[in-house]
């Protein structure tokens, strides 16, 4: 997932860098079990000027997707994954926003697909 970081606001006669946190959350939109509504899967702090923009790309690998089942397994469960990005978890700060597709895996093969301009 790839999105923009940006500084807003000025801190004045100061002029410091200012860090800023990107947040991946991920929410399974039917499981087998009861899932977090918003379970963070990654962050990065990034150190910005005042005024400035940075790329920040986070990768969400399977493992990351897994869930422990009724049966005490870690699995990934096929579905949809609401996928949120931003620099909190409160819901105005959730600027990107997208859904992740698994299908069911053919033995021997997994297949995740990120949905068509999902995400920026």
């Amino acid at each position: 997932m790839r999105g923009k970081l940006s500084a807003s606001g000025k801190r004045p006669a100061l002029n410091l860098r200012r860090l800023e946190t990107a947040q991946l959350y991920i929410h399974e939109r039917y499981a087998p079990i009861s899932t977090p509504v918003k379970n963070l899967r990654g962050f990065e702090r990034v150190a910005l000027n005042p005024g400035e923009t940075k790329t920040v790309t986070m990768k969400l690998t399977p493992e990351e997707l897994q869930l422990l089942d009724i049966d005490m397994r870690w699995r990934v469960v096929p579905g949809d994954f609401d996928i949120m990005a931003g620099k909190s978890s409160a819901d105005a700060d959730l600027v990107l926003r997208g859904v992740l597709k698994v299908a069911p895996s053919i033995p021997g093969a997994s297949r995740i697909s990120l949905r068509t301009g999902s995400l920026s």
